[in-house]
């Protein structure tokens, strides 16, 4: 209840993960039923996602994939605990075709096979562009960027936990999309190349007709594994 807003609302980006925990929290209070309740029934429900899940204990028994971590380069088995408070910002657990569901859903006016979960409207002021962000052409509206990738218009969004890695494009002018899901996050490339990032934009380029993008440069990546290889050398002398 100390916390300030630094910005008038709405005047400036400002991304926090732990903003859609609280946004969870809101919906759960006001909803009168559980976070994962109300995505049940209020979302995977009428969109068909029946290979999704709102818990890893419930998601393990249907075959959830091993989460990898990487190590200089190389894909580590890694458990990491499922926080029940993270759910609402990155947690929830689909299938591929599943998130086909979702997908359609988004471009077809919050529809899937007759079923409404938002109305076209609703939709509309979920892609609505509302606010500029660091990336020269890209505003961000709720939940979803839209700007160019490759310089085709896309409304999307890519997401981390510490051992899974997603991500979303929707194409409004042809009206596809694209879901990337892996098993593996490599944070130093998230916050160096973002390497992980560029398939699913690569994936749409294709889509549209044009020649996926160049992957970024992994130069920073190898200075960074150097630059700790020899910390340890020197450690290891010392």
């Amino acid at each position: 209840k100390s916390a300030e807003l630094t910005a008038p609302v709405g005047s400036k980006h400002q991304y926090s993960t732990i903003n859609y925990s609280v946004l969870g929290l809101i919906v759960q209070t006001v909803a009168g039923k559980s976070y994962e309740s109300y995505v049940q029934t209020k979302i995977l429900d009428p969109l068909q996602m029946r290979n999704s899940y709102t818990s890893e204990a419930a998601a393990q028994p249907a075959g959830l994939a091993t989460g990898y971590n990487y190590w200089f380069g190389r894909p580590q088995a890694s458990n990491q605990a499922y926080n029940r408070g993270l759910v609402p910002a990155g947690y929830l657990i689909a299938s591929a075709e599943d998130m086909t569901h979702y997908v359609v859903a988004q471009l077809d006016g919050g529809q899937y096979e007759g079923a409404s979960v938002l109305s076209s409207g609703g939709i509309g002021e979920l892609h609505r562009p509302a606010v500029p962000t660091p990336k020269e052409g890209t505003s961000y509206g709720m939940g979803w960027f839209v700007g160019p990738l490759n310089d085709i218009p896309v409304v999307h969004h890519q997401g981390e936990t510490f051992n899974f890695h997603s991500n979303v494009v929707l194409i409004p002018q042809s009206r596809q999309g694209v879901v990337v899901l892996m098993n593996a996050e490599n944070s130093l490339d998230l916050f160096t190349a973002g390497r992980m990032g560029t398939i699913a934009a690569g994936v749409a380029s294709l889509l549209e007709g044009q020649e996926p993008p160049s992957p970024p440069s992994n130069i920073a990546i190898f200075i960074i594994y150097g630059a700790l290889f020899a910390l340890l050398v020197l450690q290891a002398r010392g």
